[in-house]
């Protein structure tokens, strides 16, 4: 896994795509463990069709990556402000869920496919 990634990033790649099935390991758990080797390698991860609007999710974990932080929890002027002002790139949606390795801030996760409850659980 360090060789591949390490390998990715040497090559110049931004981002990887890591594939999502039920026969295969954990796509996120994949990606945390192969970005404690890289320094500047994006991950993205393959979505289940009927679980959650790609996009959606999408949204949720820019949101969370962009101010490391949980979304859904903004006053409700920025809950529609944030969406209008990014051009429908961030959300206050709650299931966005900032992730940190070793103190440092890493990434996001955008959860999503249930109500809001179940997506922040």
């Amino acid at each position: 896994m360090r060789e591949f990634a390490q390998a990715h990033e040497q090559g110049d790649f931004d981002k990887v795509l890591i594939g999502y099935s039920s026969s295969s390991p954990d796509g996120f758990t994949i990606a945390t463990h192969a970005a404690a080797f890289t320094e500047r390698l994006g991950f993205l991860i393959a979505h289940r069709p009927g679980f959650v609007a790609p996009t959606l999710a999408a949204r949720k974990a820019q949101t969370a990556a962009s101010i490391r932080r949980p979304t859904g929890n903004f006053a409700d002027h920025l809950a529609v402000a944030l969406p209008l002002a990014s051009g429908n790139l961030l959300t206050n949606l709650g299931g966005g869920l900032p992730i940190r390795f070793g103190g440092v801030h890493v990434g996001a996760i955008g959860v999503g496919g249930g109500i809001v409850e179940q997506d922040i659980a």
